[in-house]
């Protein structure tokens, strides 16, 4: 079965799980416990797929379509409303012919299906983090983390892309968080440090004003003891971070015209010139991210991948066309060799800002979750977009309605979206410590709205024969 087909069959019912928890937060003495357990029991049994590793899965999907599409059917009429009294009536034949369909599933697959990998994968979703990029913007995303982590709610697997995947790495260091990491790492940051205005080699990434130099700035926050560089092995929460690869053959205008489409110097000299500038930025994107030029990648996908230092993936994933440049220029064989095999596998020409192909990774998220890379099909998705489109920051707008395009399609794999309406700007990528303080206790507040939601859709369903019996 290809990924669409199995997205066009549990996405129904991803979404009927939370209209169901939602209508019962709004209501909550609409439905008894034991009743939206019973209904949740058997959305989460129509919904299987394949369960187990990858290399020893079991396919589940025929045996459960009937129920499946039966159950969409009379879930999609009862939440309309929704019409509590059809939902009440309906939940005791849900648990009984839930317990009934996962037996026989036990049963025909006897030997092959574990009855208490089954039940964690029935009962127990997953919380998986979606970061969106957005220079400065993203440092919302730090008070995301602290409210998650106070709630106890820590992600098993995290996306991210451009800005989002440098927080996003820090994040995946640790199973717990602390964000007294990420402030000493911000206080020992300078612009000279992170940029310099340089007019070098590039060999992988596209030439641009800024020379980014991620791993003079970030790289002991991401070493071994014996001072070699984390790759995504060494992530205690396994990650993806997404890239953007011009096809080759497919850059609209020669390498120089990125290379001097912003000129700092004079732009120090004359910055009233910056909307404009801004502008041919979002014309010379929104040219690369016409159809065919770009190929969107997600390193820490394939197996082979998580082999990629983190630091040179998010340098990448954060080379914004003309204003940003990343390369991987040192002595370093592993890192080219790995190179040279993404270009020649995907036929590559040059890397840029993985914003361009997929802003807020939901996509990339969901494809892992469906591969089995965190052991379990069941998840919740939370994507954080910090760069969505606000009449508050125009200069931007050309620039945000870009990702914006991309950002639809990718929401439609996410479970719950937060978009921060309150943010730091786009160019405060070395904000002061009292406006990353301020952006962290305002991204809190912000998803505290979908805290209820996230933290009902997480927790443990009751044991199936407990519900049964009760119904």
């Amino acid at each position: 079965m290809s990924a669409v087909e199995r997205f066009q069959q549990v996405r129904p019912l991803e979404e009927l799980e939370v209209a169901l928890v939602r209508a019962t937060l709004a209501d909550p003495w609409a439905l008894g416990p034991g009743e939206e357990a019973s209904l949740r029991w058997a959305i989460s049994l129509a919904r299987l797929g394949e369960v187990g590793p990858p290399e020893r899965s079991v396919s589940l999907a025929p045996d459960v379509a009937p129920f499946r599409e039966e159950l969409v059917r009379r879930l999609t009429d009862a939440l309309e409303r929704p019409d509590f009294a059809a939902l009440g009536a309906f939940a005791p034949e849900a648990a009984a012919r839930s317990k009934q369909l996962r037996d026989s599933l036990l049963l025909r697959h006897d030997g092959r299906l574990d009855p208490q990998s089954l039940d964690a994968e029935l009962r127990e979703k997953k919380l998986v983090l979606s970061l969106g990029g957005g220079g400065g913007t993203s440092y919302v995303y730090l008070g995301a983390f602290a409210l998650l982590e106070e709630h106890g709610l820590r992600p098993s697997l995290i996306a991210a892309t451009s800005m989002g995947a440098i927080h996003g790495l820090f994040r995946a260091r640790s199973h717990t968080y602390d964000s007294g990491e990420v402030l000493a790492a911000l206080r020992a940051l300078s612009w000279s440090r992170l940029f310099r205005v340089l007019a070098i080699e590039n060999r992988y990434g596209l030439p641009a004003a800024l020379r980014l130099y991620l791993r003079g700035a970030l790289l002991r926050h991401f070493q071994r003891d014996d001072g070699s560089p984390f790759t995504f092995r060494d992530l205690e929460i396994p990650m993806l971070v997404t890239l953007s690869g011009i096809r080759r053959g497919m850059l609209p205008r020669p390498l120089s015209h990125y290379e001097h489409l912003v000129e700092p110097t004079r732009l120090a000299l004359r910055p009233w010139l910056l909307k404009s500038k801004l502008e041919e930025v979002a014309a010379a994107t929104s040219e690369l991210a016409k159809p065919g030029v770009l190929d969107g990648i997600a390193v820490g996908q394939e197996d082979w991948t998580n082999d990629f230092d983190v630091v040179d993936a998010a340098g990448f994933s954060c080379a914004v066309p003309g204003l940003i440049h990343y390369d991987v220029l040192r002595p370093d064989p592993r890192m080219h060799e790995l190179l040279g095999t993404l270009f020649t596998r995907r036929d590559l020409f040059r890397l840029v800002d993985g914003g361009l192909t997929e802003n807020v990774p939901s996509r990339a998220a969901w494809d892992a979750v469906q591969a089995g890379r965190i052991g379990s099909r069941n998840a919740l998705i939370l994507a954080l977009d910090a760069f969505a489109p606000r009449l508050s920051t125009p200069l931007w707008l050309p620039l945000q309605r870009i990702a914006a395009e991309n950002v639809r399609a990718a929401n439609r794999y996410a479970t719950v979206v937060r978009a921060f309406r309150q943010t730091p700007s786009p160019t405060q990528l070395i904000p002061s410590i009292s406006t990353v303080v301020a952006a962290m206790n305002r991204g809190k507040v912000e998803l505290s709205e979908d805290l209820p939601l996230v933290r009902k859709l997480l927790a443990p369903l009751p044991p199936l024969d407990t519900i049964a019996r009760a119904a």
